[in-house]
């Protein structure tokens, strides 16, 4: 398959989600106002410069008890929460368990979405929404199939833009990984810190939903 051939297929499988969640987009919360509310919870200055970027009202997720997190969006649940990403068709969630027992996450998607984070943006502000507080997990779920881990640091819209004139063939960085569920893990350890013997990776697809685990020591 050609180099634009594939993109184009690559692209039309990811925003085809856009589709689907026009009225998820529309319902969702987030606006500045709320998420200002959400500065106790997350509990650091970096929430006041996510405030900022908050002139789309879907741009973020609530805090509370249960979350649905939609592609480009994070929010943090307390005890006892739940947290649901949404059609994972190609995309990746990161949660990180705390250990008072609740979940900051992020859903990451391959393309950039209107008014939502893109890959490269979502796993720092997942780690300033953490901050300083003890990890007792980071659980990272999605298609992995679908996925390469250069696209947490570089979008694919970017990579895409770079493409030699003429390219026949994707290179490597605009194609899936074999071993993403190691290769993006670390990744992702590279950006959000904590011990990597406490990552734990699952390939699923649909709806994931994710529970909050008991506080621990």
């Amino acid at each position: 398959m050609h180099a634009q051939e594939h993109l184009e297929e690559t692209e039309r499988t990811s925003r085809g989600h856009a589709t689907r969640q026009a009225d998820d987009r529309q319902r969702s919360p987030g606006s500045a106002g709320e998420l200002q509310s959400m500065q106790p919870t997350f509990g650091n200055a970096a929430v006041a410069g996510m405030v900022q970027r908050m002139e789309n009202p879907a741009a973020e997720a609530s805090s509370g008890p249960t979350a649905s997190i939609a592609e480009g969006q994070l929010a943090e649940v307390g005890p006892g929460g739940t947290i649901t990403y949404p059609e994972v068709d190609s995309c990746m969630t990161v949660t990180v368990h705390l250990r008072t027992g609740g979940m900051v996450g992020a859903h990451l998607s391959i393309f950039r979405m209107e008014g939502r984070h893109a890959s490269n943006e979502l796993v720092p502000l997942l780690k300033a929404a953490v901050g300083k507080r003890r990890v007792a997990a980071v659980e990272i779920v999605g298609d992995f199939w679908s996925w390469n881990s250069r696209w947490l640091t570089t979008t694919l819209d970017t990579l895409q833009s770079q493409l030699p004139e003429g390219t026949t063939e994707p290179p490597p960085q605009l194609q899936p990984e074999p071993n993403a569920t190691t290769t993006v893990a670390d990744a992702v350890h590279a950006i959000l810190g904590h011990q990597r013997k406490k990552y734990q990776t699952r390939q699923a697809t649909g709806n994931v939903v994710v529970r909050s685990r008991p506080p621990s020591q």
